[in-house]
């Protein structure tokens, strides 16, 4: 079962496979963490959540006063059930939900001229192989497509704790916390308007 656990939704439960190989949802201590975190800034956030499996952190924004979120997951049948948690929570008019490759979605948000105040990604790195290059390849994504962020905007992104340090070129690293198995990567940017 998985709640929201802070806002005007704390409480309600969102819709998940019962047991999927494509989903490692985010557990409410991570999320509180993160949302501790910026705090700040979700009140009115356009928040973009990459590889969003079950849709909790886009959901808990939604609840946390966040202004509307994009979605990119590429598994068909859990972007069903985000559709559905959207329906449930009444906010389809706040979400855009995208099926696809991030890989290749990224590239085409940043052609439509699109921004966000917070971008979140979560790739499935406890099914990686290769989790170091992988990550390299996410990486660089964000850096040839760093349009994506508005000026003083975050980007957080989540590896497993064996991975190194994460270096983007065109963004300010700002910290890196652990949780568990998890590594929290924060870094903002700082490009004038």
């Amino acid at each position: 079962m998985l709640k929201i656990i802070g806002g005007k939704y704390r409480g309600r439960i969102l819709k998940v496979p019962k047991s999927s190989p494509h989903l490692r949802p985010s557990q409410g201590f991570f999320r509180e963490a993160l949302f501790n975190i910026c705090q700040n800034n979700i009140e009115n956030a356009d928040l973009l959540d990459i590889f969003a499996g079950s849709g909790a952190i886009g959901f808990e924004a939604l609840s946390r006063g966040a202004k509307h979120v994009t979605f990119i997951e590429q598994h068909r049948p859990t972007v069903k059930y985000i559709r559905e948690n959207a329906l449930i929570l009444g906010v389809e008019d706040q979400v855009n939900i995208i099926c696809g490759d991030a890989f290749k979605m990224i590239p085409a948000l940043s052609r439509q001229k699109k921004s966000f105040d917070i971008i979140f990604a979560d790739p499935p790195y406890h099914k990686m192989i290769q989790e170091e290059l992988f990550s390299d390849n996410m990486s660089k994504l964000i850096d040839q497509n760093n349009s994506l962020l508005k000026n003083e905007s975050l980007f957080f992104m989540e590896c497993s704790n064996s991975q190194e340090k994460l270096t983007l070129n065109n963004l300010d690293f700002h910290r890196l916390r652990k949780f568990g198995q998890s590594l929290l990567h924060q870094f903002y940017s700082s490009k004038s308007p």
